[in-house]
């Protein structure tokens, strides 16, 4: 039975008047037996009247009018301990509220940032509402000193337990991006300057820089341009991350798919032939199925002293992508035209995924030399120019 605060304070002054009248008690007593001389009755007398006042005192602390007062006293501390609670939940409940959804924003934390310096560094940023108000969260919650340095990227829209997880983890920021097959050098810049990681005029100075790729490729030769190394992947690059830290890095994905391919070949055709091959069959094969086959009719065009007359080699020797070409771009004047110059052009068109690399290294063996597009992007091959006429004119009688 849980008692009220009014039974509780009689209680106590029950309790507390018995124990003054038993001390009162024991000090008359004591001061009999010691018999003491008149100046010292005097002061004895003198504390007892001092206790019985006090003892009068207590007697009004404790009677029921005082304790009606110690009441409504603790009845006003709790209503304002409740208004006081309510104010407090209201002014967390707005100061943490997400903000509106936006883009992701990246926040750099060094190391020694104090926990108020977080909290700013949040607000500035837009990813917070009120700093004050994440500052003592993360302070009465003691999650301040669980803050680590790094670098982030944040959302506004963020709840403030996501953010607090991000936070606490500490891990270095990392850009994760995918190359695709068949992209060229100057479109792969493209994609990384987009993520914030490379500039890509920096890029592609160092892609001709001799010394640097003397350093990385001399397998291949002595080449002009890292055009065709760059291998078509899902790549993590780290904050801060220099471009020879990602070309070496999209080198060394390279190398080592290269050297799974090509570990079996025993053919006379030079490596950045092979690649070369494999960066035009990329470009050139839509159905991976093909890939082989396309290969094995550029081959025989090689063997036979054809020239290849591959639309992807026009299409990099303009320099821009159409979807249509003309005869007067096929008389553009460039070594990569293979329609003009036999052979293969001086080095890889884009930048070849494993599949064509593979294509290029074991071709298909038969007697194709021509093959046309269909439009489902799969291709009609033939073994005469007449028959490559023919499937020509069925494929345009087709398309009418």
């Amino acid at each position: 039975m849980t008692l009220s605060p009014m039974k509780w304070l009689k209680g106590v002054r029950r309790k507390t008047v018995r124990l003054q009248r038993t001390v009162i008690r024991r000090f008359i007593s004591l001061t009999k037996k010691l018999r003491l001389g008149d100046k010292n009755k005097k002061h004895s007398l003198h504390v007892i009247a001092f206790i019985n006042v006090n003892n009068s005192f207590f007697k009004n602390i404790f009677s029921m009018q005082w304790a009606k007062r110690v009441f409504f006293l603790l009845m006003a501390f709790v209503i304002c301990g409740f208004f006081a609670a309510t104010g407090v939940f209201a002014y967390f409940s707005l100061a943490l509220r997400p903000q509106p959804a936006g883009a992701e924003r990246e926040l750099i934390i060094p190391y020694a940032t104090s926990a108020r310096e977080v909290a700013n560094q949040l607000k500035a940023n837009g990813i917070i509402r009120d700093a004050n108000g994440f500052f003592w969260y993360i302070r009465l919650t003691r999650q301040s000193s669980q803050l680590k340095a790094g670098v982030y990227r944040l959302k506004p829209g963020s709840t403030v337990g996501e953010l607090l997880r991000q936070l606490r983890k500490g891990t270095p920021l990392s850009y994760r991006v995918t190359i695709p097959e068949g992209k060229t050098a100057r479109e792969i810049a493209q994609i990384l300057s987009a993520k914030k990681i490379v500039d890509s005029d920096v890029f592609l100075e160092l892609m001709s820089d001799p010394e640097f790729l003397a350093q990385h490729l001399s397998d291949f030769g002595k080449i002009k341009t890292a055009e065709g190394f760059l291998f078509p992947d899902t790549y993590e690059f780290a904050h801060g991350v220099s471009e020879k830290e990602v070309l070496t890095i999209l080198f060394r994905r390279f190398k080592e798919v290269w050297r799974e391919e090509s570990k079996e070949y025993q053919g006379k055709r030079g490596l950045y032939a092979l690649l070369t091959m494999a960066s035009i069959v990329e470009k050139e094969a839509k159905a991976a199925p093909e890939r082989p086959v396309i290969a094995g009719v550029f081959y025989n065009r090689l063997s036979r002293r054809k020239p290849l007359e591959s639309c992807a080699t026009v299409l990099y020797a303009l320099g821009k992508y159409k979807e249509k070409l003309y005869y007067k771009d096929l008389q553009v004047e460039s070594e990569y035209n293979t329609y003009r110059y036999p052979g293969l052009p001086p080095g890889p068109i884009s930048n070849p995924g494993r599949a064509s690399i593979r294509a290029a290294i074991h071709p298909d063996e038969h007697s194709f030399l021509y093959f046309v597009a269909k439009p489902d992007g799969t291709h009609k091959f033939s073994t005469t120019y007449r028959q490559h006429l023919i499937a020509q004119q069925s494929l345009r009688n087709q398309r009418q």
